[in-house]
């Protein structure tokens, strides 16, 4: 699957879209791992960029680990409130959080929830509108 990029300065595609490029001359149905060893044999990054995108899925690999649950489902390390450089924040284990660093997480646990009761309520109107099956979706409990 031959997808042609041309590096045109501004370039005329962005990644997003010539990801999907990609997924759609792979027939529109695959893996993530396909679609990445497409995309990779496609040259959609530069060796810089696939290098930086490992150190990314180290730091992922690392991060899995950190939000490991324990015997209560709850992770055993934290994001704190405390920022380096105001962007990364500092992981901390559960004993040494402080009341902040349970509000910041609270608060996007919080928000998270109803982003994704917002995007099951659009799916289930998608799919009821396409096929006229109606999918139950609960209330969100009070908060």
């Amino acid at each position: 699957m031959a997808v042609e990029l041309t590096l045109e300065s501004p370039p005329t595609q962005t990644r997003e879209q010539l990801i999907f490029e990609v997924f759609q001359a792979g027939g529109g149905q695959m893996t993530a791992y396909e679609l990445a060893q497409a995309c990779i044999e496609a040259g959609i990054w530069t060796p810089e960029e696939l290098e930086r995108l490992a150190m990314r899925a180290v730091q992922d690999a690392c991060l899995r680990a950190l939000k490991k649950k324990d015997h209560a489902g709850l992770s055993v390390c934290l994001p704190s409130a405390e920022k380096i450089d105001g962007a990364q924040p500092i992981w901390k284990a559960r004993q040494y959080c402080l009341i902040e660093d349970y509000e910041v997480n609270v608060r996007a646990h919080v928000k998270q929830r109803n982003e994704d009761h917002t995007v099951a309520v659009k799916l289930a109107a998608e799919c009821e509108q396409r096929y006229g099956h109606v999918i139950d979706i609960p209330e969100l409990p009070a908060v």
